[in-house]
């Protein structure tokens, strides 16, 4: 890597500067282009930011090519004003600066010059026609704010230099190419430079490269390389981007925001495309997550379709696009549903898996959906969702990286989810132990699905719920005001008796309250005046506030308003150890018949 200063007579140089031909649009408008006219009329000190360079394998005789992996957007609109300060200064002026050696440069394969800077798909045809000098005055009349944004930045510029005096000008033309203001700082990779790394590390602001903007032109530029200059091979290549790539991403607003929404993976924040490309390369053996980080998804995708035939490369694209179409019905039909059922087909695993913060799994679940008949992925991912659970709620389990787990299970034939199940440190001895001190997340989102499961078995009207509930200990984490032992005696449960001694007595009670037998889900928390009160006043609520809010008013779902305030209602106005053992076993029982 190479970096320097620079002003913008680099562009003098005999290069090609190639932006990829499938990169997003040229998208800067008048505040970016009226903020770089007004540094290049000032006397203050100019800076333009940075422009990244990837140097291409050139042969012997090329012209010298150069990827823009970073700064399209500032090279375009500084070639486009380059051109219109060449054509609003007086002739003679502008014949000596001799601006074409800025914008074109000979190619000696067809005799005759080409535009330095290659653009992209989008804007190649606009940007060919400014620099070509085709924009003549009658038909600036008809660019408008419709108009694609480089004729309008033409525009733009040319509106008001149009009026500058030849030394304004010229005050503008030498603020770009003078060495003495450096104005931007030109960065040159070589081929073995990890440009998505660099650019993460450099760039902080603008428009950000995405590693699947970059496994994108990665793979497309790779296909009309093949294609050579065949014109009906490259055809091929186009239509195939905008059939598949195209129109799955980007075909309409609503895809769009689906592909560019960004959802947890690990620690940070990704977009769903970026997720979606990361399962398609576990998914292909491109990338194996025991071994490789994330930020190399890009460099492994080059190296995987390097050696790629044209067919090959084809067929990857058309297998990319297929799988696109099930990970955007999945999630999308997840972050659509307005409630969850206990029997939808895989919704369930993933509130699991969101609520829990585990995007590891996303490969198989698209992997399972996309290749085997619904019985068999229902049942494979009821199994997923199992050995999730279980994880979570044994001891010393629920911080498990499961890497390893989900590429086994796409790429190892003889090893599926049961055999991670088979082993001791998730017994049903093991998850009892669990159950009875457990998380409140972990809590929470058991006694949710065993909620789902008994509306699921009975008659009720509704049978779906949203996941927005509050978790209460009914017997509080503060027990010693209102629950102290000489008020509400501890039990020795298995023997039915008191039990006298008193640290003995307050273990077993702090032992206790984290059992998920003393833990339900109310519609919104207690207020806190409540929450640490005694068990009638807890159920009933303060007498003295106009409006009730104890869990009696608070109890919408079977596991509350059954299990607690029904037992209440009907005279049991007692809430101790024996209480939470007995539903802690019942809440247990109901866990097995799931998990």
């Amino acid at each position: 890597m190479d970096a320097k200063g620079k002003s913008f007579s680099f562009l003098k140089t005999e290069q090609i500067y190639k932006i990829p031909f499938f990169q997003r649009s040229y998208v800067w408008d008048e505040d970016n282009w009226k903020e770089i006219l007004e540094n290049l009329i000032s006397d203050d000190g100019i800076f333009l930011g940075s422009i990244i360079m990837k140097s291409e394998n050139n042969y012997a005789g090329e012209i010298s090519s150069y990827s823009v992996i970073d700064g399209q957007q500032r090279l375009t609109t500084i070639s486009i004003l380059l051109k219109v300060i060449s054509q609003t200064l007086a002739d003679d002026i502008a014949t000596k600066l001799n601006f074409k050696e800025f914008l074109f440069t000979y190619d000696i394969s067809i005799l005759d010059d080409r535009i330095k800077i290659v653009h992209s798909k989008l804007d190649t045809e606009p940007y060919n026609e400014v620099i070509n000098g085709k924009v003549t005055e009658r038909k600036l009349n008809f660019i408008t704010n419709k108009s694609h944004k480089i004729l309008r930045c033409y525009k733009y510029f040319y509106n008001i230099l149009k009026d500058f005096s030849n030394e304004k000008i010229l005050k503008i033309y030498r603020n770009l190419i003078n060495e003495n203001n450096q104005a931007i700082v030109l960065i040159t990779l070589n081929e073995n430079d990890n440009e998505q790394a660099i650019f993460d590390t450099i760039n902080n602001a603008g428009i950000k490269l995405t590693s699947a903007d970059t496994i994108k032109n990665a793979i497309f530029q790779k296909a009309l390389d093949l294609a050579g200059n065949d014109h009906s091979s490259r055809k091929k290549v186009i239509d195939l981007y905008e059939k598949t790539w195209e129109n799955e991403f980007s075909g309409n607003e609503e895809k769009a925001l689906f592909w560019d929404k960004e959802r947890r993976s690990g620690r940070i924040m990704r977009t769903n495309l970026e997720i979606f490309l990361y399962c398609f390369a576990v998914i292909k053996g491109i990338y194996n997550p025991n071994m490789h980080k994330m930020e190399n998804l890009s460099t492994k995708y080059k190296e995987f379709i390097k050696l790629l035939k044209y067919e090959e490369l084809f067929k990857l694209i058309q297998e990319i696009d297929d799988y696109a179409v099930s990970y955007y019905t999945i999630f999308d039909d997840y972050d659509n549903l307005k409630s969850i059922s206990f029997d939808e087909d895989y919704s369930r695993l993933l509130l699991v898996l969101d609520k829990f913060d585990v995007s590891t799994f996303h490969p198989y679940i698209l992997y399972v959906i996309t290749n085997y008949p619904f019985e068999e992925s229902k049942r494979r991912l009821e199994l997923l969702e199992k050995y999730i659970i279980r994880n979570m709620v044994a001891p010393n389990r629920n911080a498990k990286n499961y890497n390893k787990e989900c590429y086994s299970l796409i790429h190892d034939e003889n090893i599926g989810v049961e055999k991670f199940l088979n082993i001791p440190e998730l017994s049903n001895d093991e998850i009892e132990k669990g159950l009875h001190n457990i998380n409140n997340k972990t809590a929470s989102i058991i006694l949710f699905l065993i909620e789902l499961k008994r509306r699921f078995n009975s008659n009720a009207d509704i049978k779906s719920l949203i996941y927005n509930y509050s978790l209460e200990h009914i017997m509080p984490q503060s027990w010693e005001e209102h629950w102290s032992i000489n008020l509400l005696p501890v039990y020795d449960v298995e023997k039915d008796e008191i039990i006298n001694d008193k640290l003995k007595a307050e273990k077993i009670r702090n032992d206790n309250i984290y059992s998920i037998g003393n833990m339900t889900l109310l519609n919104k928390a207690l207020n806190s005046s409540l929450k640490n009160n005694e068990f009638s006043r807890k159920i009933l609520g303060n007498p003295n506030e106009n409006k009730s809010t104890g869990i009696k008013d608070l109890s919408d779902l079977f596991i509350t308003k059954i299990d607690i305030v029904r037992v209440f209602t009907e005279g049991d106005k007692v809430w101790d150890e024996r209480k939470i053992i007995k539903r802690e076993k019942a809440l247990s029982a109901e866990f097995f018949s799931i998990w």
